[in-house]
């Protein structure tokens, strides 16, 4: 009796997992078929319901991969590449999927090089590095050397792009720097006739001052003499004084006469 229940739970468990495995291989199967026909989202889909069952095949993150690719969902192809590159086994798979790495991260530098010119040129020399270890590992790889040679010219205009960015921004310093000169000229000449103009106004109130100070002065004295003002002696004319200098001497003739005695003759 147990013997034969044993055997049933052995021979449902082998039929259980055929079965799961042919749905695998089912799901894969379709996947190809739809990403053949340029269907990479219908694939992904596949590719998906094979991975749920069984996520541990790297070939089904592989195929997932390139589906994400193809749709430029290139930041989660390049996470499943790499898991692909550092779990398969299968020295060629590793190889795809490391020159399909490098494809990932050149097509993420064209894409940012006129945006994020530093972005690209960092996933310029992660792409450069995994095309060298494809050329390591395979030795011969015409499409490998191709884009290798892609790349370098990528990073040849991005250089120079950067070369032309920083002779813009010194011109554009040198122009912000000249401008700054000369507004500080501008400021500087009109703070020098400002300060002429207040020297100016300063000599005109002191030249000002004094002449008020005597204007003053004058109109006090004039107040003055106006409250003590005294009656101007009568002008004298030279025949008064002639007249008055015959009287006096007719006066003292007589004075004269009058003190002399008479003399008498008897």
């Amino acid at each position: 009796m147990n013997a034969k229940i044993k055997t049933f739970i052995i021979l449902t468990t082998l039929l259980t997992a055929a079965l799961h495995a042919e749905n695998i291989v089912d799901a894969v199967n379709n996947g190809n078929a739809a990403y053949k026909e340029g269907h990479y989202q219908k694939a992904l889909d596949l590719y998906q319901q094979a991975a749920e069952l069984d996520d541990e095949k790297p070939e089904i993150k592989y195929n997932q991969a390139n589906s994400l690719y193809n749709l430029e969902k290139l930041d989660e192809a390049i996470k499943q590449y790499r898991e692909v590159s550092a779990q398969s086994k299968d020295a060629q798979l590793v190889n795809r999927a490391k020159f399909n790495l490098a494809n990932a991260y050149q097509q993420k530098a064209q894409a940012q090089q006129q945006t994020d010119p530093q972005a690209a040129l960092k996933d310029l020399t992660t792409s450069l590095d995994y095309y060298r270890q494809v050329l390591d590992a395979e030795k011969e790889s015409p499409d490998a050397e191709h884009n290798l040679a892609v790349c370098k010219h990528l990073l040849r205009q991005i250089k120079e792009q950067q070369q032309q960015q920083d002779k813009q921004n010194q011109d554009q310093q040198d122009q912000q720097e000249n401008q700054d000169e000369q507004q500080q000229d501008q400021n500087q000449q009109e703070q020098n006739q400002d300060n002429q103009e207040q020297n100016q106004d300063k000599q005109q109130d002191q030249q000002e001052q004094p002449k008020e100070e005597q204007q003053d002065q004058q109109q006090q004295d004039v107040s003055e003499n106006e409250g003590e003002q005294q009656v101007p002696p009568p002008q004298v004319s030279a025949e008064d004084i002639l007249d008055k200098e015959e009287q006096q001497k007719e006066q003292r003739r007589i004075m004269i006469l009058r003190a002399t005695p008479v003399e008498k003759d008897w």
